[in-house]
């Protein structure tokens, strides 16, 4: 009844009790945080209400409170909040104690270019059902503007880094939720809106919901403070 929501308090406690280290500052930074959650999130809640109430996919009853709004779980709303929060705080943790110059054009060009092929790959497959399409199609058309517009490009190779170290805990948290572990997956998926290939019990188009999550809210959250440090000067 509590794996759901405890599952959710365990990928943002590390990330909210370090918040207040003082070399990161991560607090200082929380009027960025929430905006950029809260518009980055808007379009993915749209989908997940609208997949939920199509039947796409759905949550088992044994693992979640009951409370539903609009159609989803409570712990469902939560996870659009401490996913994010884990991931910005990680991200900025990342850049601060490994920084790293990105001015490489050429190198972003390639891997936008390989990561655009790849969903090409799998849109092409043709078999997947409405969730892929969107998932690798989102990708597909972030990879290919990067790919065209030369100042999102350092930014770019930065996500590209996180996102990479992000999907191990990224693998576990949503292993469990797709049913690593459990007798039933907490988060189902109908077989007529995914590719059908699955690392372990995750669906592949996760992976790429993911990236373009945290893509959109990355890219606010910088342009924010971006925003702030140009009103400065």
């Amino acid at each position: 009844m509590l794996t759901y929501l405890l599952i959710n308090l365990s990928v943002v406690f590390i990330p909210f009790l370090f918040s207040f280290d003082r070399k990161v500052a991560f607090y200082s930074r929380w009027k960025f945080v929430l905006p950029a959650i809260i518009l980055g999130t808007i379009p993915f809640i749209a989908w997940d209400i609208w997949f939920a109430h199509e039947g796409y996919w759905g949550f088992t009853d044994s693992y979640i409170l009951g409370t539903r709004f609009l159609g989803l779980p409570l712990e469902e709303w939560l996870f659009f909040l401490a996913i994010p929060y884990a991931g910005i705080f990680s991200y900025d943790v990342m850049n601060y104690y490994f920084p790293k110059d990105y001015s490489d054009s050429e190198l972003c060009k390639a891997v936008c270019l390989t990561i655009a092929l790849l969903t090409f790959f799998f849109l092409a497959l043709g078999n997947g059902g409405l969730y892929s399409v969107i998932s690798f199609s989102l990708v597909l058309i972030i990879m290919t503007v990067v790919f065209l517009v030369r100042s999102l490009r350092p930014f770019t190779l930065r996500f590209i880094r996180f996102y990479l170290i992000l999907l191990v805990p990224f693998m576990l948290v949503n292993g469990i939720l797709t049913g690593m572990f459990l007798d039933q997956p907490i988060v189902w998926y109908n077989p007529e809106a995914i590719l059908g290939l699955r690392i372990i019990t995750i669906p592949v188009e996760d992976i790429f919901f993911g990236m373009a999550l945290m893509y959109f809210i990355l890219f606010i959250y910088e342009a924010l403070q971006n925003r702030l440090n140009n009103q400065k000067v």
